[in-house]
């Protein structure tokens, strides 16, 4: 996929606001080379927020990410969920906007002799990283269906062309990608989507299976100079993601060469990616549900998020 870049870094602008914050003139959003991305590059090129210019600017690594938005060389970051938890567990002083895209990934396979997870039981899956979202679903999700993590299959922890790679080479039985990669890979490498995590979660969870996989995040300071701000920010990508909802043929044909894809591959990808943008109070509770059901995957004491973390008007 070739990296697209939309913006370049800016002075930062402000307006003031009644109530003393500012609202930005310019606003630089780091985003992921994901379909996650392109409610906000709808916002790039949207006049959805007058007197507000939003830039964005992809990435590829996480954590290098996370360390732009701390030092103060962009205003907002969107990146993995469960990173910003971590980034926040580790004393980072970092908020939680809102989460955006609740379903984004497959599990895929070349074999198609592997039909359910039970099949892959004896070998190796490719995941990002550890404690990446999609390392904690996939744990859960195996354990939940009968399938021992660490024991029943092995994690090989790598980036997500790496992944491929030892899938088509027979080195791996599956490989988790996120949209576009996925439905990309089923296209043009004949890959097998053995689930979708959000399908597969909601087996398992018996709701919507609805978790928060890409979280909207800022640093404190930079709370402080647009929190007026904020919720203009909210309600312009929620009409971006009902844009996306209700026409995605036309937003595929829009941005499919940010992607370097063919439109039809990326509406497909753009259909398998669950963009909502619940109100603040609501999403606090679904994340808060979801902590509370994937808490103890990970390592150390038992992990909360504080009213701190969270955004509120």
């Amino acid at each position: 996929m070739a990296l697209f870049i939309l913006a370049i870094l800016m002075p930062f602008a402000f307006m003031r606001c009644q109530d003393g914050s500012k609202a930005p003139e310019t606003l630089l959003i780091l985003v992921p080379q994901s379909t996650s991305s392109i409610p906000f590059m709808y916002l790039s090129e949207s006049n959805l927020i007058e007197g507000t210019t939003i830039k964005i600017e992809s990435f590829a690594a996480h954590p290098q990410a996370i360390v732009k938005l701390l030092r103060g060389d962009a205003d907002l970051l969107l990146t993995g969920t469960t990173q910003g938890w971590e980034s926040f567990w580790d004393g980072n002083p970092i908020v939680a906007i809102g989460s955006y895209v609740w379903g984004v990934s497959s599990l895929c396979v070349k074999n198609p002799e592997i039909r359910s997870v039970h099949d892959l039981i004896g070998g190796k899956i490719a995941l990002p990283f550890k404690n990446s979202p999609l390392d904690i679903q996939t744990r859960i999700i195996l354990q939940k269906t009968g399938v021992v993590p660490d024991k029943d299959v092995e994690f090989v922890y790598t980036g997500f062309p790496q992944a491929l790679l030892l899938l088509m080479e027979g080195k791996i039985e599956a490989a988790a990608f996120p949209e576009p990669l996925a439905t990309t890979h089923v296209k043009t490498k004949n890959l097998i989507r053995l689930f979708e995590y959000q399908k597969a979660w909601e087996q398992i969870s018996g709701n919507e299976g609805l978790s928060p996989q890409v979280t909207l995040f800022c640093t404190d300071q930079s709370l402080q100079k647009m929190r007026s701000f904020i919720p203009k920010l909210h309600d312009a990508i929620a009409k971006a993601c009902t844009a996306l909802s209700v026409n995605p043929t036309e937003n595929a044909h829009r941005f499919s060469k940010f992607f370097s894809l063919p439109p039809e591959v990326l509406e497909e990808s753009i259909n398998r990616t669950s963009f909502r943008a619940p109100d603040f109070t609501l999403q606090k509770s679904l994340m808060l549900s979801y902590l509370s059901e994937v808490k103890d995957f990970f390592p150390g004491d038992s992990k909360t998020l504080s009213d701190r973390f969270f955004f509120s008007p």
